[in-house]
Protein backbone atom coordinates (compact mmCIF):
# COMPACT_ATOMS: atom_id res chain seq x y z
CA UNK A 1 0.00 0.00 0.00
CA UNK A 2 1.70 3.43 -0.80
CA UNK A 3 1.59 6.19 0.84
CA UNK A 4 -0.24 9.82 0.06
CA UNK A 5 1.91 12.76 0.49
CA UNK A 6 1.17 16.59 -0.05
CA UNK A 7 3.51 19.38 0.95
CA UNK A 8 1.95 22.37 2.31
CA UNK A 9 2.00 26.10 0.96
CA UNK A 10 0.33 29.12 1.79
CA UNK A 11 -2.92 28.18 0.39
CA UNK A 12 -2.71 24.35 1.17
CA UNK A 13 -2.30 22.03 4.50
CA UNK A 14 -0.13 19.64 4.43
CA UNK A 15 -1.69 16.40 3.91
CA UNK A 16 0.01 12.53 5.11
CA UNK A 17 -1.63 9.30 4.78
CA UNK A 18 1.31 6.87 5.75
CA UNK A 19 0.25 3.18 6.59
CA UNK A 20 3.79 2.29 6.73
CA UNK A 21 4.56 5.05 9.72
CA UNK A 22 1.46 5.49 11.05
CA UNK A 23 1.00 8.91 10.03
CA UNK A 24 -1.96 10.48 9.23
CA UNK A 25 -2.42 14.08 9.67
CA UNK A 26 -3.98 17.30 7.58
CA UNK A 27 -1.87 20.44 8.88
CA UNK A 28 -1.63 23.92 8.04
CA UNK A 29 -3.85 26.27 6.45
CA UNK A 30 -6.30 25.39 4.10
CA UNK A 31 -7.54 28.12 1.79
CA UNK A 32 -7.31 26.82 -1.46
CA UNK A 33 -8.71 28.09 -4.97
CA UNK A 34 -9.55 24.86 -6.24
CA UNK A 35 -10.57 22.21 -3.11
CA UNK A 36 -10.69 19.50 -5.87
CA UNK A 37 -6.66 19.85 -6.45
CA UNK A 38 -6.32 19.40 -2.95
CA UNK A 39 -8.54 17.02 -1.46
CA UNK A 40 -9.36 14.64 -4.40
CA UNK A 41 -5.97 12.89 -3.91
CA UNK A 42 -6.80 11.56 -0.09
CA UNK A 43 -10.40 11.06 -0.71
CA UNK A 44 -9.75 8.64 -3.10
CA UNK A 45 -6.97 7.70 -1.12
CA UNK A 46 -8.76 6.98 2.08
CA UNK A 47 -11.46 5.05 -0.36
CA UNK A 48 -9.32 2.80 -2.20
CA UNK A 49 -7.42 1.57 1.26
CA UNK A 50 -9.50 2.17 4.31
CA UNK A 51 -10.91 -1.46 3.63
CA UNK A 52 -7.09 -2.75 3.46
CA UNK A 53 -6.30 -1.16 6.45
CA UNK A 54 -5.62 -3.93 9.30
CA UNK A 55 -5.21 -0.90 12.17
CA UNK A 56 -7.35 2.26 12.92
CA UNK A 57 -6.10 5.57 12.17
CA UNK A 58 -6.03 8.17 14.12
CA UNK A 59 -5.88 11.79 11.70
CA UNK A 60 -4.15 14.33 13.09
CA UNK A 61 -6.39 17.64 12.09
CA UNK A 62 -4.28 20.82 13.24
CA UNK A 63 -5.40 23.58 10.55
CA UNK A 64 -5.33 26.97 12.08
CA UNK A 65 -8.02 28.04 9.61
CA UNK A 66 -10.09 26.98 6.49
CA UNK A 67 -12.14 27.77 3.95
CA UNK A 68 -16.14 26.77 3.09
CA UNK A 69 -15.03 24.54 0.20
CA UNK A 70 -12.36 22.99 2.94
CA UNK A 71 -14.48 22.26 5.46
CA UNK A 72 -16.90 20.30 2.98
CA UNK A 73 -14.26 18.13 2.30
CA UNK A 74 -12.98 17.65 5.63
CA UNK A 75 -16.65 16.75 6.44
CA UNK A 76 -16.31 14.60 3.61
CA UNK A 77 -13.42 12.73 4.87
CA UNK A 78 -14.73 12.05 8.61
CA UNK A 79 -17.57 10.80 7.11
CA UNK A 80 -15.64 8.09 5.82
CA UNK A 81 -13.38 7.11 8.35
CA UNK A 82 -16.81 6.82 10.44
CA UNK A 83 -18.21 4.30 7.86
CA UNK A 84 -15.49 2.20 7.96
CA UNK A 85 -15.23 -1.13 9.43
CA UNK A 86 -12.03 -0.22 11.88
CA UNK A 87 -12.78 2.51 14.92
CA UNK A 88 -10.41 5.35 13.67
CA UNK A 89 -10.17 8.41 15.61
CA UNK A 90 -9.72 12.49 14.99
CA UNK A 91 -7.16 14.10 17.05
CA UNK A 92 -8.49 17.68 16.69
CA UNK A 93 -6.06 20.35 17.92
CA UNK A 94 -6.45 23.66 18.33
CA UNK A 95 -4.91 27.23 19.72
CA UNK A 96 -6.44 27.18 23.44
CA UNK A 97 -8.10 31.30 22.29
CA UNK A 98 -9.70 29.32 19.31
CA UNK A 99 -13.16 28.83 20.38
CA UNK A 100 -14.51 28.29 16.76
CA UNK A 101 -12.01 25.81 15.87
CA UNK A 102 -13.04 24.02 19.01
CA UNK A 103 -16.30 24.45 18.46
CA UNK A 104 -16.38 23.19 14.78
CA UNK A 105 -14.54 20.21 16.35
CA UNK A 106 -17.10 19.46 18.37
CA UNK A 107 -19.94 19.89 15.37
CA UNK A 108 -17.68 17.55 13.59
CA UNK A 109 -17.87 14.99 16.37
CA UNK A 110 -21.31 15.04 17.14
CA UNK A 111 -22.17 14.72 13.08
CA UNK A 112 -19.95 12.19 12.83
CA UNK A 113 -20.15 9.77 15.91
CA UNK A 114 -16.52 9.06 15.95
CA UNK A 115 -14.19 9.63 19.18
CA UNK A 116 -12.39 12.75 18.77
CA UNK A 117 -9.42 13.26 21.11
CA UNK A 118 -9.01 17.18 21.32
CA UNK A 119 -6.02 18.73 22.38
CA UNK A 120 -5.76 22.29 22.97
CA UNK A 121 -2.16 23.94 22.53
CA UNK A 122 -1.01 27.39 23.97
CA UNK A 123 0.60 29.53 21.54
Amino acid sequence: MESYFLEANELSPEIILDPLQGKYSIIGRSIPSNHKLVYDGPVNWLNDNLPLLENPISLEIKLDYFNTSSHKRLVEIIILLSEAELDHEIIWVYDEYDEDLQEIGNQLASLSGMNFNFVQIAE
